[in-house]
């Protein structure tokens, strides 16, 4: 068994690290293409990275810096880095969940069945809590009013 990184292992190592380092500069001078442009770099070999998701990527390290700056930590490292990916990852996916359970509590109204609606509003990505069954007509109609008064004012 050989304890020693090989010359390539070693190329990769300080690519990466140079890379990380590059996002730490462009976050500090919160220079916006230059952090897309490290982050989707292959030599950090960050993974799970969107493009759709960018922006989000970029505020999210932008402000996790400036946090890290005032707790004496000026410096991300690639693992922090990676894990604020997957974060926004979540977040966004969460996100796209409640917008289609929305979109399916809508339609329930639509169809003016109550208990079509208290399912909609059970569903678990709909993230709601305390629903309770019997409330079912209730939840319904002030649904329904909610949504006509929001048709009228054209909101």
């Amino acid at each position: 068994m050989q304890n020693h990184l090989s010359q390539e292992e070693l190329f990769i190592a300080v690519e990466m690290l140079s890379a990380v380092a590059l996002v730490n500069e462009a976050l500090e001078t919160n220079d916006v293409p230059s952090i897309q442009n490290h982050l989707v770099s292959p030599s950090i070999g960050l993974n799970n990275l969107e493009e759709d998701n960018m922006q989000r990527y970029v505020s999210t390290l932008v402000s996790s810096k400036k946090q890290a700056a005032t707790q004496g930590h000026g410096y991300l490292g690639w693992n922090e880095i990676q894990n604020y990916v997957d974060v926004v990852n979540g977040e966004i996916h969460e996100e796209n969940e409640r917008i289609i359970a929305i979109g399916v509590i809508n339609e329930a109204l639509e169809h003016g069945i109550p208990d079509n609606t208290l399912q909609a509003l059970l569903a678990p990505s709909a993230k709601l809590h305390a629903v309770s069954p019997e409330n079912a007509w209730h939840y319904h109609d002030v649904l329904q009013l909610a949504k006509i008064q929001k048709c009228k004012v054209g909101v």
